[in-house]
């Protein structure tokens, strides 16, 4: 069994990124922490009793058995620890994060023990999971791996840096919950929450001269419904079609290649409060995204619209609109646009 011992590596990241503050903490911080549970509290209440009773009647058996319990409070520890101690968890999400809007991540453990199993543990990170159930792990055997998906959400859109986070076991007496220290530091591009548009509004878009060409894949018409392949959006999931089995199906549109739709941003300076403009402006980014129609985004940055389509340019306009941080003058009118989507902040929009 291998104790924990800091690494070189982590003393430099503190120092760097923390100061000589942060590697004091670090250095005063015990490397696990120990709760007691309500079953704890119970069991120290019977010892403090029975070694009263001990010192009054001084019986040997009560001794006995006090020493007994101390025994189990110590060899508790150490099965905990040797469930713990040689643990690492990686994790992973997804490639699209939307504010408010759960995601699964993906969690995956490995026991480094060559002899020793680990029993009983769970993930602890309550930035992520809220009141979720977090991933729990009942048995891991000796150089045994397991990868478990949880359904986790994040409130705000922005640049997130995850913390630390733990593993946490109650194993094998439940006197204790041990708790060890997981080193996080990921950075997530978290993009505004989306909500879906009036149908009425969306038919504008099918409003054409006649001359559109339409070829499959990702459109504005509805085409068919095939399964899901692992890795796709889950935006179009048809729910209403996989609830009735245990396979997930997602629909497929006809594409209209005619239509080029400009986003763009009306933001004044005195416009504080935009979180409702952005998330209007992701919903038509998606929108259009999911129908195959090539769009370009005005955020008003001073960058040039591009107008393309497919999963990168989404990804791209969604990213700026996080990352977005102060109005500032739009963009020179862009040629080619066949319609014009324009935002407020207080999440209105108009078509020109």
């Amino acid at each position: 069994m291998r104790f924990w011992r800091p690494s070189a590596l982590t003393w430099r990241e503190t120092w760097r990124e923390r100061g000589p503050a942060g590697l004091l903490v670090r250095f005063f911080t015990p490397p696990r922490k120990l709760i007691p549970t309500k079953a704890g509290w119970i069991f120290f209440g019977f010892m403090l009793v029975i070694v009263v009773f001990a010192y009054a009647t001084n019986n040997n058996l009560l001794f006995l058995l006090f020493a007994a319990m101390l025994a189990m409070m110590v060899l508790s520890g150490l099965m905990s620890e040797a469930s713990l101690g040689e643990l690492t968890v990686a994790r992973r999400f997804p490639a699209e994060i939307f504010a408010r809007r759960p995601f699964f991540a993906e969690y995956r453990f490995h026991n480094e023990a060559r002899r020793l199993a680990a029993y009983a543990f769970h993930v602890h990170d309550p930035p992520l999971f809220g009141d979720r159930p977090p991933p729990y792990v009942v048995h891991l055997p000796a150089g045994g791996s397991e990868t478990q998906r949880a359904q986790v959400a994040l409130n705000r859109r922005g640049r997130v840096r995850l913390g630390d986070y733990e593993l946490r076991t109650q194993y094998p007496f439940l006197l204790f919950t041990k708790t060890r220290a997981v080193r996080g530091g990921d950075e997530l591009v978290v993009y505004p929450a989306v909500h879906p548009l009036d149908a009425a509004e969306e038919d504008l878009f099918g409003r054409g001269d006649g001359r559109e060409r339409i070829r499959q894949g990702g459109g504005d018409a509805f085409s068919f419904v095939r399964e899901y392949v692992e890795g796709e959006p889950l935006r179009k999931v048809d729910w209403k079609k996989s609830a009735r089995g245990e396979t997930l199906y997602l629909k497929e549109f006809d594409r209209s290649e005619s239509r080029r739709v400009l986003v763009r941003l009306l933001f004044g300076e005195k416009d504080y409060q935009v979180e409702p403009g952005l998330e209007t402006a992701a919903s038509w980014l998606v929108w259009l995204a999911e129908r195959g129609l090539p769009f370009a985004l005005d955020a008003a940055d001073g960058e040039t619209p591009l107008f393309d389509r497919g999963a990168g340019h989404l990804r791209a306009g969604l990213a700026r609109l996080a990352l977005f941080a102060t109005p500032g003058r739009s963009a020179s009118p862009s040629e080619g646009a066949d319609r014009v989507v324009e935002v407020y902040a207080d999440g209105r929009f108009r078509i020109a």
